[in-house]
């Protein structure tokens, strides 16, 4: 079946690599998709029938696609079906098999495609002002379907999304703020209520300052912040092992901004500060995911379902410790983690969400289970032997 085909790719010795992707990113791009992406054994197959090299028929194609979304006729409508086609096949993949196709790409997609869209409605401005406007969309959204989601195209948009949410919260907040002044009494909704504080927010205060897209920071071993994380991990893991090799800060502002914004509500509807710092072991290449892609629900399962379908904590590093599975370099990984457990309830392994009324599964002891992404924040990182 050609889904099978399509959805199936290997890896042939054919391949390329980003030698050169800083002086012909969009080429070498598209050699590494067409080589190693969704579409490789039905690219296969077409060499065999005709003997024409995939990346030739594919740049053909574009040169005609070029010309014809330039001056041929209706090229809004073929643009838009372009960029429509492959997306839907490939986000009802990444939503069957989201541990091998991911689903954050194609989320990031749709909303670039949508935003245009919105923007589209004033389309003589489009259609005449700018010349090829189609022609140059068409080619963005291509260049996004074959782009991985940590290339530099989607962290651009990311930032730019980032900046157009500030936007939008700078202008709620200053809705409420005068509201507050004309009818001299607090705003209802309690989102609306917080959003200056969260307009207002700082960062914690240990956050080193960088320019660089870097989120893990090694701790000196002499301060306070290291020591305080020293002493609760050696206090529940005497015997388990010999030496820390290092503890790292995760500094994922976008996480912690939507962390901040769940922590605020859930202060605003209890009555209470719910946040628990608790543990959650993993192996190094889930600790790497989980940095970059937070406490993704999508693995849910892959080490039990006993108290629900969800991210597993536990205030027990002994306990998290057996989920920490050893590297090539016989290390292991636990996250602290700062988790809003709110009101919780026992749980059992049928809960896909909590009950109505409760926000997280517990074993009634020191497990518990989150049902949201950003309900947890990472927010250090040990290493130890």
């Amino acid at each position: 079946m050609i889904s099978e085909i399509l959805a199936s790719p290997d890896n042939p010795e054919e391949t390329t690599t980003k030698a050169d992707s800083t002086i012909f990113p969009f080429k070498n791009t598209l050699k590494l998709y067409l080589y190693n992406g969704q579409g490789n054994k039905l690219w296969s197959l077409f060499e065999q029938k005709t003997n024409l090299k995939r990346e030739q028929t594919v740049l053909r194609l574009l040169g005609f696609l070029t010309i014809y979304l330039a001056y041929g006729w209706n090229s809004d409508f073929i643009c838009n079906l372009i960029g429509f086609l492959y997306p839907v096949y490939a986000s009802l993949l990444a939503i069957e098999f989201p541990e091998k196709y991911g689903k954050k790409k194609w989320r990031i997609y749709w909303t670039t495609y949508v935003s245009l869209g919105l923007i589209e409605y004033y389309r003589d401005i489009f259609a005449f002002s700018i010349p090829c406007y189609w022609l140059g969309k068409c080619l963005f959204l291509i260049w996004l379907m074959i782009s991985e989601e940590t290339s530099g195209i989607y962290q651009w948009i990311i930032y730019v999304f980032n900046l157009f949410t500030r936007f939008l919260l700078f202008a709620a907040s200053h809705g409420v703020i005068e509201w507050e002044h004309k009818y001299n009494k607090p705003v209802g909704h309690p989102f609306l209520a917080n959003v200056a504080k969260l307009l207002n927010y700082q960062l914690p205060a240990t956050w080193e300052k960088t320019t660089e897209k870097k989120m893990r920071f090694t701790l000196l071993r002499e301060t306070e912040e290291y020591n305080s994380i020293v002493t609760k991990f050696k206090e529940a893991m005497t015997g388990k092992y010999t030496e820390i090799v290092r503890i790292e800060r995760i500094q994922n502002e976008t996480w912690y901004m939507q962390y901040l914004t769940h922590h605020l509500e859930f202060k605003s509807r209890l009555g209470m500060d719910a946040e628990q710092r608790l543990y959650h072991g993993s192996t190094k290449e889930a600790a790497d995911d989980i940095v970059k892609s937070w406490f993704n629900r999508s693995f849910a399962g892959v080490n039990g379902t006993v108290y629900g379908v969800g991210v597993y904590f536990s205030s027990d590093a002994a306990y998290s410790h057996g989920y920490a599975r050893l590297n090539e370099n016989g290390e292991r990984n636990m996250f602290v983690a700062r988790v809003l457990v709110g009101k919780t309830t026992p749980g059992n392994s049928s809960m896909k969400t909590p009950p109505p009324g409760f926000d997280s599964t517990t074993d009634g002891r020191h497990i518990f289970v989150t049902y949201h992404d950003v309900q947890a924040y990472a927010e250090y990182l040990i290493t130890y032997k």
